[in-house]
């Protein structure tokens, strides 16, 4: 029996690479993306690359709380049932604390990558508590362990250690109530990847390929907090944890 993902954020970067591999798996899928035009050239691309697989899509800025809800209850609806939902969406914006400007900045980031993830996380655990199974996976940072200087990491490193710690405790009601062996949990934790967000200008900036295939197969092994991706990274993450705050700032 086919399977089908929502996948949050999937008409570019990360999440359109993320959605393709899951395609090529024969996945059926849900995509959510703000940006209409490139959700509707997506979903064209896919029905002339993978004619066999469903594909079902619905515009959405995860920022409008009110509106995931039915969102995801319309691709469920399409689709049938959902077995994994991946909330991927996310954006950096804003300068220095303090900033002429940056709390506009750093509001926005705080909307879209921890309140709006929180929405999708609040909607996805309810599909999966009423259907019994499935996996909810969100896209965080190796920023969420912890803060330092540089151009919006401020409220960047907040948002996404707020969904470090939100998904935390999701984990720990799932297994008071004996459900987290049929409902899974996955934080996903990249560090600076190829995309819109981070430039491929050194050999520190992980490939999107070798990003993507590392998130796919860490989504559908349902783990539940993950590097992403390899030694290196894994290493940094532990001087993150460790170093001092000067230390992190000759690193960044």
């Amino acid at each position: 029996m086919s399977k089908n993902i929502l996948i949050v954020g999937a008409a570019a970067g990360m999440g359109k690479e993320v959605s393709l591999e899951f395609a090529r798996k024969g996945y059926n899928l849900g995509l959510i993306d703000m940006n209409q035009q490139a959700l509707n050239d997506f979903e064209n691309q896919l029905a002339k690359e993978f004619p066999s697989i469903k594909v079902a899509t619905k515009q959405l800025d995860i920022s409008d709380y009110d509106a995931v809800a039915p969102a995801f209850d319309a691709l469920q609806q399409a689709l049938g049932k959902l077995d994994i939902i991946f909330s991927n969406a996310g954006i950096g914006l804003g300068g220095d604390v303090g900033d002429v400007g940056n709390f506009s900045a750093a509001r926005k980031t705080i909307e879209v990558n921890l309140l709006g993830t929180i929405a999708c996380i609040e909607k996805a655990a309810s599909i999966f508590r009423t259907q019994g199974f499935g996996h909810i996976a969100v896209t965080s940072s190796l920023s969420a362990i912890r803060g330092t200087a540089g151009d919006g990491y401020a409220a960047y490193s907040a948002s996404k250690s707020g969904v470090n710690r939100y998904m935390e405790s999701l984990y720990a009601e799932l297994l008071r109530d004996g459900l987290h062996k049929r409902i899974t949990t996955g934080v996903l934790m990249p560090g600076h990847v190829a995309t819109g967000m981070a430039k491929d200008t050194d050999s520190m900036v992980i490939p999107l390929h070798k990003a993507t295939q590392a998130m796919v197969k860490a989504i559908e092994q349902r783990k539940r907090s993950v590097v992403i991706c390899g030694f290196t990274w894994k290493f940094i993450k532990l001087l993150m944890q460790i170093l001092p705050t000067r230390a992190l700032n000759a690193m960044a």
